[in-house]
This record gives C-alpha cells, structure tokens and sequence, in this order.
C-alpha cells in the first residue's frame, strides 16, 4: 500500500501529529520523533480454523523509535500535498468516539525541528510502495550538526560498513539508508558526499540505542542543504519462502478475505488487521504481545479505483476489546450494492464491536467469537446498519454474502457447527429467513434469478440433510473425514424443509472435501470450487498430474457444475480437478 498519511483526529495517542498505515504496521509521526510499530503475529485465519482448541500463535512484532535529539518538542507538524484517500475508524460501541471521513495527504511536515531545520516524511517513490523518505532541509545559515538521531529497537542497531542504519523486528529488516545530500546555492544543485557518524548514548535509553549524526563536506557553508535518507521496512528476511507449519496453521500479517467489484469496476476489499496502536513504551508493546498473544485487531472495507488503483477510501471496523485466537474482528465475506453500499459479513470477539440502532442482535455476551453483518455507505464514512448474529458463540463465522436488488443481504456460515442460511431485511433489523444445516460450515453463498440461495462449504456430519433428487446423498465417513455440499435453498418458502430444494455431499469417502467457492450461470445451475480427490468424487474431465509410484498423493482443485433441475447422476452436470502431486484447492470462482 502506498505511503500516505492522516491527521491524529483522536484515534491515536495525543502525542501523534500523523500517522501512516501500512501492511502490517504503523507509522507515527511528532514534533521530536517517529515511531515504526510493526505486528507480524501468527493470526488465526478464521475461515480456516474448526476446533475449539486455543493455541497461542507466535508473535514477532516490535517498535523502532527514531528520536530527533536535541529537537523542538512543540515543534509545528502541518501536511502537505491532499491525497484521495479518506480514511474511517469505527472501533467500539461510542458513536462519539468514532472517527470518519479523515483527510490523507502525500507529505508530513515539521517545521523548525532544530532552528533553521526542517524534517519532511514522504513516500519513496525509487524505493517501494512502503519506503518513506526522511527529508531535512537545512536552511542557509543553520548548523547541519545540530541534526541528531537516536535509534531504539527490540533488537541490536547497527551502523553497517556500508553506511545504512539497520536492525530487524521479527522477521522484517529495517533499513535506514545512506544519506544522500545536496547542495543548492547560487551556483546550482549539486551532491555532496556525507554519511552517518555515531555518537555516544546521551543517557540510560537502553542496551539497543545507536546515536548518530550526519557529516557533511559542504563547499558553501551559506547554501541551503536537502539530506535525504530514506526509512525502507518493506524487506523480508528469508530463505527459499517456503512457508513454515506455523504459517500454514494460522497465517502471518494482515490478510484480504474477499473482494467485490461494482459497476464502475471499482474493487471492494475486506480482512482483518494486525496493524499495532501506539505503543506507551517499546517494553509495553512488545511485552503485551509476547505474554497475553492479543494483538488482534479490527476488520478493514478498503475501496480502491479500478483504473488507477488508488485508495478511495479504507474503513476499519471492530471493537476495543477482547480476543479469541489472536484475532478480535475480521471481514470475511463482501458484497457491493448498485449504490455503491458495501455489505461485509465476518465474525468478531470484540463485546463492544459496533452495532446500529435496532439492530437484530446488539450486543453479544460471549463473542469467542460470533458473526456479524455491516451495511457501510458508498463513501465509506457511516454504517448504515452493523448486527451480530447471535448474542453469544464459540468459533462461529459469518463467511459469505451475497444481496439482491432490494437490499436483502444473504449470508451463509457457522453457528453452533451447523452451517447457517440467513436473509436480513434491508435494515438489517429483522431475519426474514433463518435455517441451519447441521453438522456443516457453509463458505461460498450465490443467488439464482428467483432470489434462491446456493450455498456450498464442507460437512463432517452423517446428519447433514440431503434431499431426494442429491447427486450423493451419503457420506459414510464424515464422523472421521469431510465432505464438501452443495445445497439450493428457496426463502420463499419459509423456515421449513420445504425450502430446502436440493442439496447433496460432494465427496468425503477417499480424502476430506471442501467447496470454498460458488457462482451462478443463467440457467441457475451452481458452479462450484474447491478441494476434492478423484478417488472421492468422480470427474467427467480431469487435468491432474498422476501420482509416482508408491507415493500418495494430496487433493486437487475442483469444479463442479450442479444443475437442481435434474436428479442423481444427471445433477452433476460436470466436474474437473486441476492439481499436482501436492495438495490443490480453488478459493472462488
């Protein structure tokens, strides 16, 4: 995500001036410091989580602290340069204390740090999206030694032997570059060499601090001066990127879940956040994290251009408390309406994530967590209406929506280990149609022309409701593996059985199955993805590398085309894995 900066409107601590967001940290900005909070903890994708058991993840986040020695405290901070995007906080119960429509700029200015001294933070446009030019302008006159930097970091600082200042939080390097300096008088613009020189520790600021200032070798002491390193944290530290066990269990960093586009082509996307507040001290920050593991955060909806892939606006929504395997809130599923509203479906263990007035559920009593719909308006800047699913849970997740032309949002995913179907009134007040499929977990959700629901997801259950017409209307080992399902299901009909028109397992007898993905054609047949093995569900068309001989080979990608109009064999209209010796799995279609 491009470097871009917000105004400190009370949604950090009083201290900030600005603050820069980024993929999986914070940037703070004051009159005498910046502050580089990163969070990488292990977190628990909950889409892919089906067990009751905790496991504290691994946490490897930590602070960096660049303090202007010497430098003006009340020094005047101003932004520069408007940028498009607007930025929204909708974190806890407190209306008043919710922050929306804040200005980004493209520069952050801090005039007189030191007299005569400017310090200026921008992108880096030659250095990566996430590469923040530290800019001091020396004005004519003023001293360049006066500029005094002190580094502190949970690990060792460094000055390298080829003039960077480099560290390391957990697995992200640190790097600030070799200065660049130049000179501009009356004779032109010109580079002068410079470099960083260290200075003793000005007191007990820790074991880890590194101090330096810069040496120039000016020719025209009364020219002004531009010193430019830059802060670059956008490398990882890593061998072949294989990823670890751990990182396959639970996922690292902040993560997209779902992406939706609109009619202009404009794209919707929805996840969950580790991005660290301001800490009150680097001991607090990362003592916090290693010994409780809650560095949870909020869900974000960020909407960018479909042409330019600029930010037009990004809005994080979760509550100020409580956590369940690392995570508080986290989108899961989005939806985009011919407004331009966004739909959001995800679960939170916030007890005061944002609810609406009349609300199906208000409040929940012990969200470990529980599902939650979010209706936000087209510039991202209110909820139109924010309802929890159930009063209390454990481990259950809103994962998929969809809406039809009125409004209606329809959702699908767990409650109780039964896979939910739910439709919500365009007010998000009241459900017009509730119903369960047990022992199941529903994932994808689509709509026929007739405002029927397919729903796909896996089952582990031999209780799982199939109908008549199924293409596979058993699954003998789902106590012990899964199966995937397809259902169709018709709101009209009410809350009966009735409105259950079809559904079947895909799968389960050889491998455990999975459908993660669901589209419908115009003839209101499903198409649906995700992961199978040939030897549990027949294909009509296969592109799967075979197995060598005398090794075992894992699931491959499935697609599989169910018509509901048809009955046993002839339902499955058709079906396809694509996959290699390892395991294969399509995501959405």
């Amino acid at each position: 995500m491009p470097v871009i900066f917000e105004p400190n409107v009370g949604q950090a601590d009083a201290r900030v001036k600005f603050l820069s967001r980024a993929r999986d940290g914070v940037l703070f900005i004051a009159s005498d410091e910046a502050i580089l909070a990163l969070s990488s903890p292990a977190v628990v994708p909950m889409r892919r989580v089906r067990t009751a058991r905790v496991v504290a993840p691994k946490q490897s986040g930590g602070v960096l602290t660049m303090r202007l020695v010497g430098a003006n405290p009340n020094a005047t901070v101003e932004g520069r340069g408007k940028a498009s995007a607007r930025n929204n906080y909708f974190i806890g119960k407190d209306p008043s204390r919710w922050h929306t429509n804040i200005p980004t700029v493209n520069e952050v200015v801090a005039h007189d740090a030191w007299p005569g001294i400017d310090v200026s933070y921008s992108r880096d446009r030659s250095a990566g999206p996430e590469a923040v030019e530290c800019t001091f302008t020396v004005r004519a006159g003023a001293n360049p030694s006066a500029v005094r930097l002190a580094f502190d970091a949970p690990g060792d600082v460094d000055l390298t032997p080829d003039g960077n200042v480099e560290t390391a939080i957990g697995v992200r390097k640190i790097r600030f570059t070799k200065p660049r300096v130049f000179e501009e008088g009356l004779g032109g613009r010109h580079e002068v060499a410079a470099k960083f020189v260290t200075l003793p520790a000005d007191g007990p600021t820790g074991r880890h601090q590194l101090q330096v200032r810069f040496e120039v070798a000016r020719r025209d002491p009364g020219a002004r001066l531009v010193i430019d390193p830059s802060l670059i944290y956008s490398t990882y530290l890593g061998g072949s990127g294989q990823a670890s066990a751990s990182t396959l269990a639970y996922g690292t960093g902040d993560s997209v879940n779902a992406i939706a586009l609109d009619k202009d082509g404009n794209e919707y996307l929805t996840g969950g956040t580790t991005s660290p507040d301001f800490p009150a001290t680097d001991e607090a920050f990362v003592s916090a994290c290693t010994r409780d593991y809650n560095c949870g955060g909020p869900a974000f909806i960020t909407k960018l251009d479909g042409k330019t892939g600029a930010i037009i606006y990004s809005t994080l929504l979760g509550g100020s408390s409580g956590a369940h395997l690392g995570v508080d809130d986290e989108g899961l599923g989005i939806a985009v309406d011919s407004s331009g509203n966004a739909y959001v479906a995800g679960a939170t263990s916030s007890d005061s994530f944002p609810t609406t007035p009349g609300a199906l559920v208000p409040k929940c009593l012990g969200c470990q967590p529980v599902p939650f719909v979010t209706k936000l308006s087209a510039d991202g800047s209110s909820l139109l209406y924010s309802t929890l699913l159930e009063e209390s849970g454990v481990a259950d997740y809103g994962n998929a929506i969809a809406i039809d032309q009125s409004g209606n949002a329809y959702v699908t995913g767990q409650i109780n280990w039964n896979a939910f179907a739910i439709v919500l009134n365009p007010t998000g007040t009241a459900a017009t149609y509730a119903v369960a499929l047990a022992s199941a977990t529903g994932y994808a959700v689509a709509l026929t022309s007739k405002n029927e629901m397919w729903i796909g997801g896996q089952s582990d259950g031999q209780d799982f409701p199939t109908t008549g017409n199924a293409f596979q209307r058993t699954c003998k080992k789902c106590n012990s593996d899964a199966a995937g399902f397809v259902a169709l299901l018709d709101p009209a009909k009410g809350q009966t059985r009735k409105s259950l028109i079809y559904s079947t397992y895909l799968g389960g007898s050889k491998s455990s199955d999975i459908i993660r993905g669901i589209a419908v054609d115009g003839k209101n047949r499903a198409w649906a993805v995700g992961s199978s093995s040939p030897k549990s569900l027949r294909g009509s068309q296969s592109e799967v590398k075979k197995c060598a001989k005398g090794t075992v080979c894992g699931n491959d990608a499935l697609l599989a085309i169910i018509d509901a109009s048809k009955s046993g064999s002839a339902s499955l209209a058709h079906s396809l894995f694509i996959g290699g010796e390892g395991n294969d799995m399509a995501n959405a279609i």
